[in-house]
């Protein structure tokens, strides 16, 4: 069976549990059973979990809900389809190239929920092929006990923000004059660095 899998991207935006049937021509209805890979649901709360209950009482159709963690979501993926035994549903911050002959066609449902045609992953032929899922927001947290230290001074009102440039010379200031080892750390994922291509007009 040739399993064509939705896809949800975590973005800046809000819509719905996408569900997918197989290229077989199965449908969630009538398999009245599909799996979804998400990570953190158990710290976020079970949301989806308890989104997939509520599905249930209205379709009938059971959803498997599996917590994978992060770190290992993407390989745990990339080997379900490999063995041809990917889940119809999976929540990622990233699509992978490898993964396209197995994405469904999500156009129609972009297309029903309105969802704002920048936060969608489509394919060379313009297909949708994610669909944002929840809304995040990236930002700053700092050390004010090593800026204190360092003698550096911090925004402490709305007026008062940081331009980039800056902010950079705070925290090398910082690194300086303290034991701090990096004036900033981040994760290095598609969701993070999204936030700044957006800032510069990507």
């Amino acid at each position: 069976m040739n399993k064509k899998i939705g896809y949800s991207i975590l973005s800046l935006a809000a819509v719905m549990l996408g569900v997918a049937g197989c290229g077989s021509g199965d449908s969630a209805s009538e398999n009245k059973q599909i799996r979804m890979f998400v990570s953190g649901d158990t710290s976020e709360g079970g949301a989806y979990s308890k989104m997939a209950e509520k599905y249930k009482e209205e379709t009938g159709v059971t959803v498997e809900v599996t917590d994978v963690p992060y770190a290992d979501l993407l390989t745990k993926i990339t080997k379900a389809v490999q063995a041809d035994d990917a889940p119809e549903v999976v929540r990622v911050s990233t699509v992978q190239p490898d993964w396209n002959d197995y994405l469904m066609d999500l156009s129609d449902i972009a297309s029903e929920a309105k969802t704002l045609e920048s936060m969608t992953i489509k394919d060379e032929a313009d297909v949708v092929k994610a669909l944002p899922s929840d809304v995040t927001a990236t930002g700053l947290f700092i050390n004010t006990d090593l800026f204190d230290e360092a003698g550096v001074t911090y925004p402490t009102s709305e007026e008062d923000i940081w331009t980039w440039d800056e902010f950079l010379t705070a925290i090398n200031e910082v690194v300086e004059k303290t034991d701090a080892k990096y004036g900033m750390v981040m994760d290095a994922s598609d969701h993070r660095l999204r936030a700044f291509t957006y800032q510069y007009g990507g």
